[in-house]
């Protein structure tokens, strides 16, 4: 996961994603609001689908959140098999095309798939002002993509994901998406590091209370990925490590995971690690699991120089 124009992820990434994941939802439903708890972590997005789409509709945020995006894309098939006029799963589909924090960025195949997703919840007409502000947000990434440039289809995206926020002010969900798209828009060289503090400011006040969600924990690593802020992000390191412990295709199929396990994209350990990062999924974890917060986040400039992912 790169953030435009960047190539690293830092230690603070590794301690955090590097330890399994499990696809496990725990739900219970209220007044039309969906809960998913247990090993992907707690996530609340209400949605007006039917009941027996909000299930699998709050797992597949949940694990889009963990950028899972296979596992994802299955649960939003499965919440609009059983709401086909559910506008919202076509939301999700779209998102699950547009990896905010990956390089190479989505090529046409995607972006035609994500377009018409995205087209697709405009005809089904989402059923709140709140649902429609979720897919015209997307939708400025999507529409007319193949006259404009990446970079501008994600500020696009940025700033209206800004005004969701702004109009939702109590969703939970909006401002964790307003804050990932601030990370996957900062300007590498922007060293005071603007967007990554504004979007530590929107999120660390979530991840305080209670500190479960996996998006929050996840885009706090991503937020503080450099070596002036590493040494903030030890709570959300931690945190992650533990929030969605144990998802199988996470070493086996999701490029996240890849960079661990692949023998063409790598960890590379510090000289002080006493444990050497392997090619499987057992040792991965193990390896994951074996750092410390003591050994594996010091400093800004020693957590920052001692690994780096590449993915």
């Amino acid at each position: 996961m790169e953030k435009i124009g960047k190539g690293a992820i830092t230690l603070l990434w590794a301690f955090g994603l590097l330890l399994p994941f499990n696809g496990k939802v725990l739900s219970a439903q209220e007044h039309g609001t969906h809960v998913a708890k247990g090993p992907l972590g707690t996530v609340e997005f209400p949605v007006s689908c039917t009941a027996g789409a909000r299930e699998p509709f709050t797992r597949g945020v949940a694990l889009l959140h963990s950028l899972t995006y296979e596992e994802s894309e299955e649960a939003f098939r499965d919440a609009a098999a059983r709401a086909p006029r559910c506008a919202m799963a076509n939301w999700g589909l779209a998102m699950t095309e547009y990896h905010q924090l990956w390089e190479p960025y989505a090529g046409p195949a995607e972006l035609q798939r994500g377009s018409a997703e995205i087209q697709r919840a405009r005809v089904l007409k989402p059923g709140t002002p709140r649902e429609k502000d979720y897919a015209e947000a997307l939708g400025v990434f999507y529409d007319g993509w193949e006259q404009r440039s990446h970079a501008a289809r994600a500020m696009a995206y940025r700033d209206a994901m800004r005004g969701v926020h702004e109009r939702n002010p109590k969703d939970q969900e909006a401002a964790i998406f307003d804050a990932l798209a601030l990370v996957a828009t900062a300007a590498p060289e922007d060293k005071t590091y603007g967007n990554q503090r504004k979007a530590a400011a929107i999120l660390e006040p979530v991840f305080a209370a209670p500190p479960d969600h996996p998006g929050v924990a996840h885009y706090l690593i991503h937020a503080y990925d450099n070596p002036a802020l590493a040494p903030q992000g030890v709570a959300a390191a931690r945190a992650y490590s533990k929030i969605a412990p144990g998802l199988p295709h996470a070493w086996q199929t999701t490029p996240s995971t890849a960079s661990c396990c692949s023998t063409q994209k790598r960890i590379r350990a510090s000289p002080q690690s006493s444990r050497r990062v392997a090619k499987d999924s057992r040792a991965c974890r193990e390896s994951a699991e074996g750092f410390s917060a003591q050994e594996s986040l010091q400093t800004g400039a020693e957590v920052w120089s001692h690994r780096r992912m590449r993915i």
